[in-house]
């Protein structure tokens, strides 16, 4: 399915879609909001920021979960979606804990 929206993403039109990598978005929420705003065309960006700010405002302490992979796991993340995580542009880093025996699967950019 990926293979064929890579492939095929070019035709779609202008305007109808937008790609951000979360990390970008996290860094600077308020400006990517604006960009999709601008990019579809949307209304009502003006008469929403005060809202915006409220939301953004009341998420700043917000911690995002950090997940540790087994091995396995990560072997079968990267035989499945090594060709997104590819086009995309990100790289597999591993970190490996030895007290816990876990791995934790980083990607990064």
């Amino acid at each position: 399915m990926y293979e064929k929206f890579f492939a095929e993403k070019e035709l779609i039109p202008e305007g109808n879609l937008i790609e951000m990598k979360y990390e970008d978005f996290i860094r600077d929420p308020f400006a990517h909001l604006q960009k999709i705003y601008q990019t579809f065309n949307l209304s009502g960006f003006n008469e929403n920021v005060e809202n915006f700010n409220a939301y953004l405002y009341s998420q700043q302490n917000f911690q995002t979960n950090i997940h540790t992979l087994s091995d396995d796991l990560r072997q079968e993340i990267a035989s499945r979606w090594r060709f997104t995580i590819e086009q995309w542009g990100y790289s597999y880093k591993i970190i490996s804990f030895r007290k816990i025996n876990k791995t934790i699967l980083v990607l990064n950019y």
